[in-house]
């Protein structure tokens, strides 16, 4: 659109205006002449507008704006505002749908993992409490040997050193060795 003040005193300066209705307008004299015709131009609302000379003789033209296409341009241009608008409603809802497939899928993965370390945990528990009860029987076997390896020692054997060599077996399975060496007898016969 056109500054119609600014094209109208424009060098050299029109004598008078021809509109495309036919009406052709002179320009007074005074100070407001530029918008006493800016103004009968508003009030006539022509579509095209020629400057003349003195002569009749054409110095420019223009073709004005209708306020029916100012008002379709401002129209198409509120359309594409209220396109871009709709654009960028858009792309926030497939942004905000593509977080939450985002944040479904990760908390599916967490439960995933959870899940299998549920199961490594409880197969690791069921290992620990086999080793644990395979631990504590071998203990009790070897401490139920031990304690028939004392008894068939202290019970004596058929040689002449069976029971003294059982004794000290046994003493030394049981950690008695004080009550061990009450019982052995000097060995030079004298008494202490």
């Amino acid at each position: 659109m056109i500054n119609l003040k600014s094209w109208l005193r424009r060098h050299p300066q029109p004598y008078k205006l021809r509109t495309d209705l036919g009406k052709v307008l002179m320009v007074g004299d005074g100070r407001s002449k530029w918008a006493d015709l800016e103004a009968t131009l508003a009030t006539l609302a022509p579509q095209s507008l020629e400057a003349l000379d003195a002569n009749d003789q054409v110095l420019r033209a223009t073709r004005l704006e209708m306020e029916d296409e100012i008002e379709q341009s401002t129209k198409s241009s509120e359309d594409r505002k209220g396109q871009r608008e709709a654009t960028y409603v858009q792309i926030a809802r497939l942004l905000n749908e593509a977080h939450d497939a985002g944040a479904k899928r990760v908390g599916e993965g967490y439960l995933n993992c959870f899940e299998k370390l549920y199961a490594l945990v409880d197969i690791l528990s069921q290992r620990l409490v086999g080793i644990e009860r395979a631990y504590q029987a071998q203990i009790d076997q070897r401490a139920s040997d031990a304690l028939a390896m004392v008894e068939a020692a202290k019970s004596g054997g058929s040689g002449p050193l069976d029971g003294l060599i059982g004794q000290m077996v046994a003493d030394a399975m049981t950690k008695q060795p004080a009550a061990a060496a009450a019982k052995t007898p000097p060995a030079n016969g004298k008494a202490k």
